[in-house]
């Protein structure tokens, strides 16, 4: 169930990197729970030929 949906540009890191870097929206932070100094994961599936990838704050220890 698809409950929103953002569109963000990603930019480059740096002048040196190939690593590219999106802003993360406010309301997903929000949502997320996610302050300064947290660390966020990126979870990667696929399924049917398709790649989804989702987010989710790493879980504190």
């Amino acid at each position: 169930m698809e409950v929103m949906r953002f569109k963000v540009k990603a930019n480059p890191a740096n002048n040196v990197s190939k690593s590219l870097r999106i802003t993360l929206p406010v309301k997903v932070a929000e949502i997320l729970n996610v302050e300064d100094g947290d660390t966020v994961e990126y979870v990667v599936n696929a399924e049917n030929n398709e790649l989804y990838v989702s987010l989710q704050k790493e879980k504190e220890n």
